[in-house]
C-alpha cells in the first residue's frame, strides 16, 4: 500500500504542472473521492471539479512559475504529507510549503490542506 500512496500523491502533484484542463479533471477523478475536499489560507472548494477549476485558476496566475516537490512524500496510516515550492521563470524559488493529504480506506485522496510558508 505504501508504494501506492507515493504514486497517488505524485500524481496529484503532477496535475498542478497539467495544463489541458480535461485532462486534469479526468485524473482528478481517477485519484480523488467524489467529494475530495481541498483547502489551503486563500481557498476552500470540495469536489473534485471544483478542486479542477481552483488548479486552473491558480496556474493561470502563476504566469509560467511552476510548483516543484522538496523532499520525499512521508506517509502512515492513510496520512500523508509533502513540501513544494513556487519556482518562478527566473528559477528563483518562493517560500518552501507543506501538503497535508488525507486519503480514503480505497485509496483515493479525501482532503488536502495545505500551508504556505515555513513553520
Amino acid at each position: 500500500m505504501s508504494n501506492e500512496i507515493t504514486e497517488t500523491i505524485e500524481r496529484y502533484f503532477k496535475l498542478w504542472r497539467e495544463m489541458d484542463s480535461g485532462d486534469r479533471l479526468r485524473k482528478l477523478a481517477e485519484i480523488c473521492s467524489e467529494d475530495v475536499r481541498y483547502c489551503d489560507p486563500g481557498a476552500d472548494v470540495s469536489g473534485f471539479e471544483a478542486l479542477a477549476a481552483h488548479i486552473e485558476a491558480t496556474l493561470a496566475r502563476m504566469h509560467g512559475s511552476r510548483l516543484i516537490q522538496i523532499g520525499s512524500i512521508d506517509h502512515h496510516h492513510g496520512m500523508a504529507r509533502f513540501g513544494w515550492c513556487l519556482e518562478r521563470v527566473d528559477g528563483s524559488h518562493g517560500a518552501e510549503c507543506i501538503d497535508f493529504v488525507e486519503l480514503s480506506e480505497n485509496g483515493k485522496i479525501d482532503q488536502i490542506t495545505g500551508f504556505f510558508g515555513p513553520m
